[in-house]
């Protein structure tokens, strides 16, 4: 995290889930630790802290196709996985990584807890939700 700031365990579920997709992307273990030491080098951090999306995309050797694609269908979602994009999935304030999608259901690692869990889709109100979050989701898409 930048100077100053909270840990990567308090606050870093973005760069967690980019070093992820990342390492399955590249087909080599970039830790968030790694993410986050070429992050804080590169000045990918604004004055908030927050992160600009552009330079973890360099630090791991891809770039960002698109930070604001919002209201993804699950085809939609299928469709940019199978073409070898990665994608962050933004809801509630918190980032995890999207690792496939089967019918309506979104299966993501969550950093927040270390685990794969899925989010179920309401094509009604365009929205995914679980158990801990809802809305409509951000998605941050990301290629080699």
């Amino acid at each position: 995290m930048a100077p100053g700031y909270d840990t990567l365990c308090q606050s870093g579920c973005a760069l967690t889930s980019l070093a992820m997709i990342y390492s399955k992307l590249s087909g080599k273990l970039i830790t968030p630790r790694e993410m986050n030491n070429c992050v804080v080098n590169n000045g990918g951090y604004n004055y908030k802290s927050w992160i600009t999306w552009e330079v973890p995309a360099k630090c791991g050797g891809g770039k960002i196709v698109n930070d604001r694609d919002n209201f993804l269908s699950p085809s939609d979602i299928s469709s940019r996985l199978n073409s070898g994009k990665g994608l962050v999935i933004q809801v509630d304030g918190h980032y995890m990584a999207v690792t496939g999608v089967n019918g309506n259901t979104l299966y993501i690692n969550d950093p927040g807890n270390g685990q794969t869990t899925t989010m179920s889709y309401n094509s009604n109100s365009r929205t995914f939700s679980n158990d801990k979050y809802q809305g409509d989701g951000r998605f941050i898409v990301y290629s080699m």
